[in-house]
């Protein structure tokens, strides 16, 4: 496992995989927001605004923190969510 302050650089699709798995649950980006907030250890989560900017690729570096946060709002492994979906 790595370190959960370590930074990772994720591909432009990204966010359109995060808004498309947000959307399939029929979730706003409040709601996500909620979950994830929920669902950290320390009660920070990461906001709506975030959400926003991951969704839109306006940032593209990530704490491995947020990305496990991520992965399990959606019920998924880690590798499975950084994996883009084969075409």
């Amino acid at each position: 496992m790595q370190n959960q302050g370590t930074t990772l650089t994720i591909d432009a699709d990204f966010g359109r995989r995060i808004q498309q798995l947000r959307k399939s649950r029929g979730w706003s980006r409040e709601e996500l927001a909620q979950r994830l907030k929920r669902i950290d250890p320390k009660g920070v989560g990461v906001s709506s605004r975030s959400v926003a900017r991951i969704e839109l690729a306006q940032k593209n570096a990530f704490k491995y923190r947020s990305l496990d946060l991520l992965a399990q709002a959606f019920e998924l492994e880690l590798e499975d969510l950084l994996t883009p979906p084969s075409t």
